[in-house]
């Protein structure tokens, strides 16, 4: 199936290159077949770069057919359509393997690498060579002189030019964007200003007047982005171009009849000048919002680092419940609020009974298993958020209690102890033979110039009271 698309793709390419061929030549029939813009190699060398480059070779040759069925369809004679379309040929297959010079690299003309390599190879070198070998063959076959690869030489570039952006924007996602349901109004609408204005100012006015049509293009780059401003160019050159050929275009009122190469060097100049103001704008334009856009990735990317390292500064790695840093700095703060509004505050110290002999009994791995059982309860049991959970050191946990009464605070300890033993973790060197808990508690309404510290000892010689009074069980302080 893959191979059966490829083929239509492979006759679609040849087609269209003989159509565009065919009609650059029937317009160009009274300048020796110059033609304002080619956009024949151009729509080639779209596809080729389109395409994987295991195609390459073959989609040249189908431009080369499309180009040779072109020439023949206008009576040109067979040795003189081989030799030219093998010459045009060429120079696309300079444009293409010059712009990818780089192997599986994406082709994004925004970037000013890639760009600077398109401007060499698919607008400079390879147009020119292939006009300097038409040029050569011209004069070989038909007396020509040397000097019309010179004439030939600008409509090449200025198809690359035009074509080639285009039809690369247009593949890319952001551009197909242009035409989704939320702006594809506002994208036609601006198009067909663009193409009111052009054929406005090129049958209306004298030889500046087109070049009005600029500031507008430059408008739809800001508007639309660089790809919006090369599907204008494009429509606005189809204009002129057919303005130009038909010699309606009063912007060469001012020579008395104009011959068809005067002609369409002016509008050729007319265009570089569009395309370029267009192409430079655009691309300082993308490269602004690149830049942008990774300023704010890199933003982005410094508040999750700072975030990550605030946690990791302030949280236990192991439990997940706040360190004893955090500890620290909380309770201080809690205590020095309570002082201020004249509030209880609640603090309960526990730890795991004969915890160094589940280690000697079960190994590390299942005594971290444990801590994270305990810190898990301790969590699940605590009454509020303002409540906060921490890791005080080893195998002890604390809870403070900010607002907490003494009998709300004996409550939440009793459910942080049934918790712990309804888990039923195995404990043989415990005297309950289950994981169990002994908790300290007190509660204070802190004084001016009280010391915190001698509320947290008063809590741990609770703790220390409930270990001696025979372990499980809650220990107040009454002191």
């Amino acid at each position: 199936m893959a191979g059966l698309n490829f083929g239509y793709r492979l006759a679609g390419v040849m087609v269209l290159t003989a159509l565009l061929s065919s009609i650059g030549l029937i317009s160009g029939a009274g300048a020796g077949h110059l033609t304002a813009i080619s956009w024949a190699n151009a729509a080639v060398a779209s596809a080729i770069l389109l395409e994987r480059r295991s195609h390459w070779v073959q989609l040249l040759a189908a431009g080369f057919a499309g180009t040779v069925t072109g020439h023949l369809v206008v009576h040109d004679p067979v040795w003189q359509t081989l030799a030219l379309s093998a010459c045009s040929t060429g120079g696309t297959a300079i444009a293409v393997y010059g712009v990818a010079i780089v192997r599986d690299e994406r082709i994004d003309l925004a970037r000013q690498r890639q760009l600077v390599r398109f401007v060499v190879f698919a607008i400079l070198l390879g147009p020119l060579l292939g006009s300097i070998s038409s040029g050569l063959v011209l004069h070989w076959l038909m007396g020509s002189p040397i000097r019309v690869a010179l004439k030939l030489f600008p409509a090449d570039a200025l198809g690359m030019g035009l074509v080639v952006p285009l039809a690369l924007g247009l593949a890319r996602k952001d551009t197909r964007e242009l035409f989704s349901s939320g702006r594809v109004v506002d994208t036609l609408l601006s198009l067909l200003l663009t193409a009111i204005g052009a054929t406005v100012l090129f049958s209306a006015g004298d030889f500046p007047w087109p070049f009005l049509i600029i500031p507008p293009l430059l408008f739809l780059v800001a508007h639309l982005g660089l790809r919006g401003g090369m599907l204008a160019c494009c429509a606005v050159a189809a204009i002129g171009a057919c303005f130009t050929v038909s010699a309606q275009a009063n912007m060469f009122a001012h020579v008395t009849d104009p011959p068809v190469q005067h002609r369409l060097l002016i509008f050729q100049l007319f265009m570089v000048t569009a395309v370029l103001s267009v192409t430079v704008v655009g691309v300082v334009t993308e490269e602004l919002e690149r830049s942008r856009a990774a300023e704010a990735d890199s933003s982005e990317r410094y508040h999750a680092l700072a975030q990550s390292m605030e946690a990791l500064a302030t949280e236990d790695p192991l439990t997940g419940v706040a360190n004893r840093r955090m500890f620290d700095q909380t309770i201080l703060r809690e205590w020095q609020r309570s002082i201020r509004n004249s509030s209880p505050i609640s603090l309960l110290l526990f730890d795991v009974d004969h915890f160094k002999a589940f280690i000697d009994l079960y190994g590390r791995p299942e005594a971290d298993n444990c801590l994270m059982m305990v810190a898990r309860v301790a969590i699940q049991n605590s009454r509020r958020s303002s409540d906060v959970v921490a890791r005080f050191g080893g195998d002890e946990f604390a809870i403070i209690m900010p607002e907490t009464s003494a009998e709300g605070a004996r409550e939440i300890a009793e459910r942080v102890r049934v918790g712990v033993l309804r888990r039923a973790m195995p404990h043989t060197g415990n005297g309950a033979g289950l994981v169990t808990i002994s908790i300290g508690c007190a509660t204070r309404v802190p004084q001016k110039y009280a010391n915190v510290t001698d509320f947290i000892s008063a809590v741990d010689a609770a703790l220390y009271g409930a270990k001696q009074g025979g372990l499980n069980r809650v220990e107040v302080s009454t002191v």
